[in-house]
């Protein structure tokens, strides 16, 4: 009797661990690594549940679930702006749901019908490599429009809104920076005043831009290995390069765009209950001040969660007014746009 006990629970054992655990949630994760696995970790800790995932870039994760429609082969998408996720959530490609830990989230950074939800805040900045500024006798750029001077042709590195949400945020930040100030020129449609300017500006822009990477972090590495002297990406991205002891720089320009990072489960996928209990997890405090403390090190959503150690204020930062509804509205018009406007 003895003996079939043992066996029993063996066998129940082999069905909890399957190199581990048996029970598991499978990611898309336009996260850095060593944050994602240090939340992956914490969570298995508490619930038993082996968490995988493949790393990309969020446009690039996006177009992978839309793809991949019907026949869903992830669990949850996390990381990325809630630009992207809120595309996809148009699209009736995330399943609506009802954590616990939603009620961390400001009701501002999270859907109204529970498809996806904000957890960190992000900042776009300038990374500048100093020894190559120095050596090219570059002066240091301030602010957005300092790029498009012709000393900086071929020196600038960018990530592409068709693949990065980064740049995707950056290409609604010029739009809404322009149209801050299409009233004081007397035009009545300010979007449309804005866009059009912005579209000027990005066709000065792509004179002095000596590649488009697929991901908002790989302008860091571009830099820090000194194939460009000046890229832009995530603040906190940027941070960590620089925290390694590279000769770089961080400039956050005044109207800047930000963040919103998102978390959402995929409609249709393979394990829906451990995907909600990851995403629970995600909403909670303790996960956004490893988000906040670890890696990349992101700003909390959640009032009273750590901040990144050595960041700036986000309130010192001056933010463009970034309509985020327009934004996820007019995402794949705008990204046609840029097909035909700028055409690489």
């Amino acid at each position: 009797m003895l003996g079939r006990v043992i066996w029993w629970l063996a066998f129940v054992a082999s069905l909890i661990c399957v190199g581990g655990i048996a029970a598991e949630v499978f990611l898309y994760a336009a996260l850095d690594e060593p944050t994602l696995r240090a939340i992956a970790e914490e969570f298995t800790t508490r619930t038993g549940i082996a968490v995988k995932w493949v790393l990309g870039g969020a446009g690039e994760l996006a177009s992978r679930i839309q793809a991949e429609a019907g026949r869903p082969q992830a669990d949850v998408f996390i990381g990325g702006s809630i630009d992207v996720h809120g595309d996809l959530a148009r699209a009736g490609l995330l399943a609506s749901v009802q954590p616990t830990n939603a009620t961390y989230i400001p009701i501002e950074y999270r859907d109204s019908e529970g498809r996806y939800f904000g957890w960190y805040l992000g900042v776009l900045g300038l990374v500048v490599n100093t020894e190559l500024l120095k050596d090219f006798g570059l002066p240091e750029p301030k602010t957005w429009d300092d790029l498009l001077d012709p000393v900086w042709h071929d020196h600038v590195v960018s990530s592409h809104p068709a693949t990065s949400g980064g740049a995707y945020i950056f290409l609604a930040t010029q739009i809404f920076r322009f149209r801050e100030i299409a009233h004081f020129f007397g035009f009545t449609d300010v979007y449309q005043a804005g866009e059009q300017a912005a579209w000027r500006w990005f066709k000065e822009f792509d004179k002095n831009v000596a590649q488009y990477t697929a991901k908002a972090t790989e302008p860091i590495v571009l830099v820090a290995q000194g194939q460009a002297v000046v890229g832009m990406s995530w603040a906190h991205d940027i941070m960590t390069w620089i925290e390694q002891g590279y000769p770089l720089k961080l400039i956050i320009p005044p109207y800047t765009g930000f963040e919103v990072g998102g978390v959402s489960v995929i409609k249709g996928c393979p394990h829906p209950s451990e995907a909600l209990a990851f995403l629970d997890f995600v909403l909670s405090p303790r996960a956004q001040e490893i988000n906040a403390t670890v890696g990349a090190k992101r700003y909390p959503v959640t009032s009273g969660v750590t901040t990144p150690p050595g960041a700036p204020a986000f309130e010192s930062v001056v933010l463009v007014k970034y309509d985020r509804s327009w934004a996820i509205a007019n995402r794949g018009r705008l990204l046609d746009a840029w097909e035909t406007q700028i055409t690489r």
